[in-house]
């Protein structure tokens, strides 16, 4: 009766989404006054808080072996979901303005040349480095499987973190040329990673390398085709008629309006996927929307220094959640393969 009792004392305290979002802010602005204290990018800052403040909240509320609490603290931080539509939808849309057609008009060349370079140097280094890995650890996984998991994992270290890029520039209120190379290359970069992923991974399935549902090699390229297609036109959509209500609405409905966009889009698409079997990917509809934003609305230096401005304190709560839900005790896990992974990796970006 005791330990029941305990039990649901813990439930009951166990603080609801608003609560629980309400100490992530505290946790981010603790964690950002340190960062600045010792002189590193507020964002490491902010994530070291979540991380915190998770292992605060298990301490206290959670006891060893109760997996009700667990449970429960998991089911608080469910809702909040949607801060990261928010964040992420701003940022994917800022980035994306730096494909405005007088800039690429002028540098695009260059651009191009040095994300190819970048992407097949990071690709080649992960490849080569965990199928060495996975050959020396993996020795249940027979052949196939280990250069398949080096093949993909090499194209997933492609992609460069939008959120920690942009948020790190504007912090030291970075621009000019670099700055723009440097987001041209994040969005380019994601691009790619988000078409070529699913691409090989359809090839291998078709292959027999890996196992997929059976289902008719056409239906697999056009299931691809329709989400990368589907999002671009979205994307394409969504800009256009941003920019027309633009130039017709006050500012501040201008935001709300943008805000219920990236709410919506993703939110839509785990809905879309569960509902009607159809989906689209929700950070390239975000990239093409802020492209086109960028080359059809007339004076939006006003929406982009907001956006700026409101951005704030949204990815400092993206970044304390990301670290809230942050699991360090799997990272023992990683072993040679995860290792390999991050060095490679570095290394790719580094010489790329």
């Amino acid at each position: 009766m005791q330990g029941g009792a305990a039990a649901g004392l813990v439930l009951a305290v166990v603080p609801g989404s608003g609560l629980l979002f309400a100490l992530m802010l505290c946790a981010g602005i603790a964690g950002g006054y340190a960062a600045r204290l010792v002189r590193v990018p507020r964002v490491i800052g902010f994530l070291l808080g979540g991380v915190a403040l998770r292992y605060l909240l298990h301490a206290v509320l959670v006891e060893e072996g109760d997996a009700e609490a667990k449970a429960a603290l998991a089911a608080s931080a469910g809702p909040l979901r949607a801060v990261s539509d928010l964040a992420l939808g701003m940022i994917l849309f800022t980035i994306g303005s730096v494909f405005e057609w007088t800039k690429l008009r002028t540098g695009g060349r260059a651009l191009w040349r040095q994300s190819l370079a970048e992407m097949a140097t990071v690709a080649t280094f992960v490849t080569i480095a965990c199928a060495a890995a996975a050959w020396w650890t993996l020795s249940a996984a027979g052949g196939k499987e280990k250069i398949v998991l080096a093949v993909l994992l090499g194209i997933a270290a492609v992609a460069t973190a939008p959120a920690a890029t942009l948020f790190v520039l504007q912090e030291y209120e970075a621009k000019g040329d670099v700055t723009n190379r440097i987001l041209g290359l994040v969005g380019l970069n994601n691009i790619f990673c988000i078409v070529a992923f699913y691409l090989v991974f359809l090839l291998l399935a078709l292959l027999g390398a890996v196992r997929t549902e059976p289902v008719a090699a056409s239906a697999h390229w056009t299931a691809m085709a329709l989400t990368t297609a589907g999002s671009v036109l979205l994307g394409l959509l969504l800009g256009l008629l941003l920019s027309w209500l633009y130039g017709r609405l006050a500012l501040t409905e201008t935001l709300l309006l943008f805000f219920a966009s990236f709410l919506l889009l993703g939110a839509g698409e785990p809905w879309l996927w569960k509902h009607q079997g159809v989906s689209y990917n929700f950070l390239l509809a975000a990239l093409v929307s802020g492209a086109v934003f960028a080359n059809v609305a007339v004076d939006a230096t006003r929406l982009w220094e907001s956006l700026r401005a409101i951005g704030t304190p949204i990815f400092a709560g993206f970044f304390v959640l990301a670290g809230y839900n942050l699991h360090l005790e799997e990272l023992r896990h990683m072993g040679i393969l995860g290792g390999g992974y991050v060095l490679a990796r570095t290394g790719g970006k580094v010489l790329g």
